[in-house]
């Protein structure tokens, strides 16, 4: 049944500001599982309010409960490109003595006004650290399988979304 007929008989499509249910799974485009809710709690998000990354949550658009769908996703729909700026060199001496650096750490660091971002560790060199600053998903093109459970129309969002 069109998705058009399905949302006349009572079942909404998905608009900006709905809260929706959902059950996903994203994948590289070789087809390693990265990120998936199928074996935990079910999902649940208001679109826009910045859960995904907006180009994954307009492809929600119009998609109606029962509905199931898989997108490719590319990098500038989901985690952006990878910026080679976001990748830097620090003294292994900016890191606390205890902490056990390797490859494919995490590692909170300040940034400008103090926030605190998070960066994987690349690689390690004599007295030297490289993060990246990047998002691991960035320069990455993703198949995003999504399963719309339920859709609850007009949501508020917060201010600024």
């Amino acid at each position: 049944m069109p998705a058009q007929k399905i949302a006349e008989a009572g079942n909404p499509p998905i608009r900006q500001g709905d809260r929706v249910e959902l059950w996903f799974s994203l994948h590289l485009a070789d087809g390693e599982l990265v990120d998936s809710n199928r074996d935990q709690a079910v999902g649940r998000l208001v679109v826009g309010d910045g859960t995904l990354p907006k180009g994954m949550e307009k492809l929600l658009l119009g998609l109606v409960a029962g509905q199931r769908r898989r997108f490719e996703v590319l990098p500038e729909q989901g985690f952006g490109p990878h910026h080679q700026a976001r990748v830097v060199q620090l003294p292994r001496a900016s890191f606390a003595a205890d902490l056990v650096l390797e490859e494919g750490l995490v590692v909170l660091c300040d940034g400008p006004g103090g926030a605190r971002m998070p960066a994987v560790v690349r690689a390690l060199s004599g007295e030297s650290v490289k993060l990246d600053f990047n998002h691991p998903l960035a320069g990455h093109a993703l198949l995003f399988d999504v399963e719309i459970l339920a859709v609850e129309p007009g949501a508020v969002l917060a201010s600024g979304h």
